[in-house]
Formats: C-alpha cells, structure tokens, sequence
C-alpha cells in the first residue's frame, strides 16, 4: 500500500516533466569563423601566402602551393533529459592543403571556431602545433617574443608553440599575426627553416 501512495506522489511529477519538456523543438547555432579570427594569420587573407617557400640553414628550399580551402562544420550536441529538445551546435573549419613544389615537405594549416575563440593547428614535415587565435600576439602568453632578427629579417610580437606543450627541446614553430609560421626548428634533424618572402 505504501508503494502505491509512492507511486501517486511520483507520477505527476513525471508526467509533467514530459509535457513541460518533451513539446520544444531541436535547436541548431552554428559558429562561423569571423574576419577578426581569421586575420590573426594571412593564410585566409593575403595571397601572397597561397605560395611559400623556407629556405634551411643547410641551404635547402621548401616551396608549398595552395591546393585548396576546404570549408566544413564539425558538431555537438547537448540536451537536458532523454525527451528535452537537442541543441544542435556547428563550429566551421578551414582547412588550407599545400602541395610540396619543391623539396620534401608538408605544410597544412587548419583553423576551428570554437563557442567564443578558434584554434589553429599547422603542420610543416612531421610536426604538427596547436594553438588558440588569442595567443597570438599576446605579451603575456609564456613564450612571447617581441622581436627577433634572423638573416637581417626582423619579426615582431612573436610566440613560439613547441610541438609537445612545454618541452623545449620539442621541435618548435614561430609564429606571428604578420608571418604566420615564419621559422620551423626541427630540434630531431637539426634543421631550421626560415620563410623567404
């Protein structure tokens, strides 16, 4: 008898959760890339960079073209209880693809919104490095440079993204809102490469 006077009680509850719940509709929200995010590089903006070429300190040449830009949305989703609406999000990616020209290389630079910054991801030969779009330039992130001169070349508010966050000895991109990835340091080969424009 007890679990029946139980049942009484829940039962509304539950029903109500049906009914207050379970009558919305699904949402989607997609997060493009904005202008701002994608000029903290020029790889979207300036085609001066569909063709790179990094010279080496052992007088090699790199030369990467454009291929393509690919644009697509990766998705998430979030509800509330098993009959609530779904809220469908969509966050764009850009993704540049490079073919090697000359040499042998890779270069590859993809950027992701994400709710309220994006994240870059570049690869160049076999090393890939991460990063958020408000790093860049920043003079309180831990590795930011404001200037340095290579072969009488001077770039300013730089940030160095080791590959494996925090390693030092780790191979290491420097990156800038001007450049993009203007000097890669293969620690492994004992190789650096320096952009030619």
């Amino acid at each position: 008898m007890k679990n029946f006077f139980v049942l009484l009680f829940l039962l509304p509850m539950l029903t109500a959760c049906k009914k207050e719940y379970g009558s919305g509709k699904d949402t989607q929200t997609y997060y493009d890339l904005t202008a701002e995010q994608l000029a903290k590089t020029p790889y979207f903006n300036n085609p001066a960079f569909d063709t790179l070429q990094f010279v080496s300190n052992k007088g090699d040449t790199l030369t990467f073209t454009k291929l393509a830009t690919v644009s697509s949305y990766s998705k998430t989703s979030s509800s509330n209880c098993p009959d609530c609406p779904t809220n469908y999000y969509y966050f764009q990616e850009i993704k540049n693809t490079y073919q090697t020209i000359q040499g042998e290389g890779k270069f590859e630079m993809i950027q992701k919104r994400k709710s309220s910054y994006s994240n870059f991801e570049f690869s160049f030969n076999n090393s890939t490095f991460f990063l958020s779009d408000d790093h860049i330039g920043w003079a309180g992130y831990p590795t930011f440079v404001g200037s340095l001169t290579l072969n009488n070349r001077t770039f300013k508010e730089i940030i160095i993204i080791y590959e494996f966050f925090g390693d030092t000895s780790s191979n290491a991109a420097y990156i800038n809102e001007k450049d993009g990835l203007f000097f890669f340091k293969d620690y492994n080969n004992k190789l650096n490469y320096l952009i030619n424009k």
